[in-house]
């Protein structure tokens, strides 16, 4: 190669060293640039997972003016404490697509004097009841206790970022429909809440749960002419959250493995002479990308967002096209049909190495910070 180099025209020279200046540079800002992007990504999520099981923190949350008594209300007994508890029997349909998922579980309240009825007026927050059955009630004086199945349908918007690495937090919120923070409280039942051995959500693992009781605040009177017109309404939620994880990597590699083989493909082409048949190899990559591509979008909802597999796909399309381009350049300036070029050598060579090594880095690079 020496040799070869040293025969090489000041031209040929410059030309492959812009080309290989070409190569590295954007590859060098692309790692920096989306390696930082999936940390930032898993930062955010791990950030909004915290939030989301602090109780001094929610979407709404309430101040101490949004949990004070209304007015008239200054003089009521003390809100009445029930505890909560839930286990979870299955999860039977989980759809990032649908933004939604089902569950199928046991919740039970336990409470003490007041005369309520939970079990009746509970309602799943961001969900529907498909079904509720009430499994067992006792009274004991003043000792009450209800036990339900429920099964429900739960909207979640699913943050797509790192699909396929990614990670989510299942929550099932419970909240009473009619009584307030102020007249009813949740409180925990986590040591008997639990998860079945049978939840099980393809594709993941499930690696934590976690109960909890935060307010929610309502901002909003909902048009109560008893209470102020800046009054905003908040209750008590019990919430069960259940972590969900990507466990391996076997869906990351089923939905990628044809894209890699076509990279492999287009890389490969460069130590092909014939013209013919380079474009050829070049083309059958490009197009095998592409179906991939299509593919794997079939697995994500429309949301704008550019996710972790959009990455991967555009930067197969990337060391492709480079392959691509190389080849034209290849055969406009260098191919020497009589006899074996020392500039195409170089060019080949060089082209090949820095394709396969920044396709190598880029990707690893990039999973690695998406999956932590």
């Amino acid at each position: 190669m020496k040799a070869a180099w040293a025969s090489l025209e000041r031209w040929e020279k410059r030309w492959i060293l812009c080309w290989c200046a070409w190569l590295v540079l954007p590859a060098l800002i692309g790692y920096v640039v989306l390696t930082k992007q999936q940390v930032h990504h898993r930062e955010v999520a791990a950030e909004r997972h915290r939030a989301r099981m602090d109780p001094t923190q929610n979407d709404a949350v309430a101040t101490k003016l949004e949990l004070a008594r209304p007015a008239g209300h200054e003089h009521d007994p003390p809100a009445a404490k029930v505890a909560t508890g839930a286990y979870v029997t299955r999860i039977p349909k989980h759809s990032i697509v649908d933004a939604s998922w089902h569950v199928d579980f046991y919740v039970w309240f336990s409470w003490e004097g007041a005369a309520l009825n939970p079990g009746e007026t509970f309602k799943i927050v961001s969900g529907e009841i498909t079904s509720k059955a009430l499994m067992r009630k006792t009274d004991d004086g003043e000792k009450h206790y209800a036990l339900y199945r429920v099964n429900a349908e739960i909207t979640k918007t699913f943050d797509t970022s790192r699909f396929p690495r990614d990670e989510h937090v299942l929550t099932i919120v419970i909240e009473d429909q009619g009584l307030q923070y102020h007249q009813m409280v949740y409180t925990t039942d986590d040591a008997a809440s639990a998860l079945s051995s049978r939840v099980d959500v393809p594709g993941y693992a499930v690696t934590h749960k976690e109960a909890i009781v935060k307010p929610h605040t309502y901002k909003t009177s909902m048009g109560d002419p008893a209470l102020p017109a800046d009054y905003k309404a908040t209750y008590s939620d019990f919430v069960l959250a259940i972590t969900i994880s990507r466990s391996s990597w076997g869906v990351f590699f089923k939905m990628f493995l044809p894209l890699y083989l076509a990279v492999v493909l287009a890389v490969v082409a460069l130590l092909v002479r014939g013209p013919g048949e380079r474009l050829g190899l070049t083309s059958t990559a490009l197009f095998v990308a592409v179906i991939n591509g299509m593919s794997v979008n079939s697995l994500i909802p429309d949301t704008g967002t550019t996710t972790l597999a959009d990455v991967i796909g555009i930067l197969g399309y990337v060391f492709i096209g480079q392959t691509i381009l190389q080849s034209i350049f290849y055969h406009r300036y260098f191919a020497n049909p009589e006899k074996e070029s020392g500039a195409g050598l170089i060019f080949d060579r060089s082209t090949f190495v820095l394709v396969a090594v920044q396709a190598v880095i880029l990707n690893v690079g990039i999973l690695m910070a998406a999956s932590g």
